[in-house]
């Protein structure tokens, strides 16, 4: 908790509501690149366009060079969201403490 209360000075989070939060991203901007992280929305409320419009808002109110984020390598929908969203596999990380990879992904401003 102390770590997102601090996020809060540097980032900003959107959130989608319907009587209660049922979706949320995490973005910032530092040195020409935003940073998105941490989007989640609740299962029960997935596949009905809230992560895409919770991105979508993200890439109105920044206007960096580039977006970055990553992901899991196993995390097939949200690798099928962000590529639908033109979002590019740049770079893969394999950690050694199992069988855990992460893809970076990016996506670049014309």
């Amino acid at each position: 908790m102390d770590e997102i209360k601090e996020q809060f000075k540097i980032h900003i989070f959107l959130k989608a509501i319907s009587r209660k939060i049922f979706g949320s991203v995490l973005s910032h901007e530092e040195n020409g690149t935003c940073y998105v992280g941490r989007l989640a929305v609740q299962p029960n409320m997935q596949n009905q366009g809230i992560g895409t419009a919770l991105m979508g808002e993200i890439e109105k109110y920044y206007k960096p060079k580039r977006f970055e984020l990553f992901v899991g390598s196993k995390s097939d929908k949200n690798i099928y969201l962000y590529q639908k969203l033109r979002y590019n596999i740049y770079e893969t990380i394999k950690y050694e403490c199992g069988d855990i990879e992460n893809f970076y992904m990016e996506k670049r401003r014309p």
